[in-house]
Order: structure tokens, then C-alpha cells, then sequence
């Protein structure tokens, strides 16, 4: 397991990084980045299959109610893929793979408190660990957004009360909170 998760991470954060280039920078909206990026995908993990699970397709017993399962699954599968790219279509890879943590987090410490799932309580504390590290994340992201959102609002008034100035042509910058009046 280690060692599959060791492989397919440098690869994960890649396509992370470039789905998420590429939807800024072309413009492509989340559907039109799924029809690029997942049939190769499909392609790629139907080469794993024999790999991984080597009786595979083959052996299975497709009974009208597995297919109508395999059928759901597939639907269920659709929708996390799908809101999976709208997350990264608005956010940064890095927040996308931050979002996908809390997903994993969220079923340890919910079986766990819900449940009374039994887990190691190293998994446990890394669930909290983990948790705890998303919670600093989010306030620090939130944090530099509401600077810059206010270094900018406050340049461009600092701007408009300068006489003979535009917002375009300021390069005003304010200390945090400070605010001139003129």
C-alpha cells in the first residue's frame, strides 16, 4: 500500500497541477476538462486492472442487481470526479488535495466518534493531527486573501483621493489596517 501510494503521488500532484493550469489559463469549463482528461484516465487505469486485480473482469458473475450496482457506482463515481473538478477549477491544487484529506479525515474521526469505529489511536491522532493542520491552512489562505483584498481596496482609495490619479495608474500600498483620509 506504502508503496502504491509512494508511485501514484508524484503523479496525483501533476495532473493536479496541470488540470488546474490548464482550466485557468484556456478557460475550459469543468465538463470540457473532463471529456479531455478522463478517458485517458479510464485508459490508463484499465491497463492497471490485470495488474491489480489479476482474475478481474474475467471471473466476476455479472447478475442483473451487480450490474445495476456496478451501474450506480459508476454514477456515484461521475459525480465525485465532477465535483472534484469544480473544486479545482476554483481553487489551487494544493487546497483541492487539502479538500480531499478532509475526506479521509472525515470518515476516520466520524466512524470513530459516530460509530465507535475502532481505529488505532495512531490513526486517530493523525486524523486529528491532520485536521488541526487543515484548520491553519484555511485561516492562513483566508488571512492572505483578506490582506491582499484589502491592500487593494485600499490602494485604489488612496488612488481616487489623490488629485490627478487613477486606480489603474496607483501602485499605492498600505500597511495592514492603515487607512489615510484626506
Amino acid at each position: 500500500g506504502a508503496a502504491a501510494s509512494a508511485a501514484w503521488l508524484p503523479v496525483a500532484a501533476a495532473y493536479k497541477v496541470l488540470w488546474s493550469r490548464v482550466a485557468k489559463e484556456e478557460g475550459w469549463n469543468t465538463l470540457a476538462l473532463m471529456r479531455c482528461v478522463l478517458p485517458l484516465s479510464t485508459l490508463f487505469m484499465a491497463c492497471l486492472v490485470p495488474l491489480v486485480d489479476p482474475p478481474g473482469l474475467t471471473s466476476y458473475e455479472y447478475t442483473p442487481r451487480a450490474c445495476a450496482v456496478l451501474a450506480l457506482s459508476g454514477g456515484a463515481a461521475f459525480f465525485v470526479n465532477w465535483s472534484g473538478f469544480l473544486v479545482l477549477g476554483a481553487c489551487s491544487a494544493l487546497t483541492h488535495t487539502v479538500l480531499g484529506q478532509l475526506k479521509s479525515v472525515a470518515v476516520i474521526l466520524g466512524g470513530w466518534l459516530l460509530f465507535a469505529q475502532y481505529y488505532p489511536l495512531k490513526a486517530v491522532g493523525g486524523a486529528a493531527v491532520a485536521l488541526g493542520a487543515m484548520v491553519w491552512y484555511t485561516h492562513a489562505n483566508l488571512k492572505e486573501q483578506q490582506l491582499s483584498a484589502g491592500a487593494s481596496a485600499a490602494a485604489a482609495i488612496t488612488a481616487l483621493a489623490t488629485p490627478g490619479s487613477s486606480p489603474s495608474s496607483s501602485t499605492a500600498s498600505l500597511e495592514e489596517g492603515e487607512v489615510l483620509l484626506q
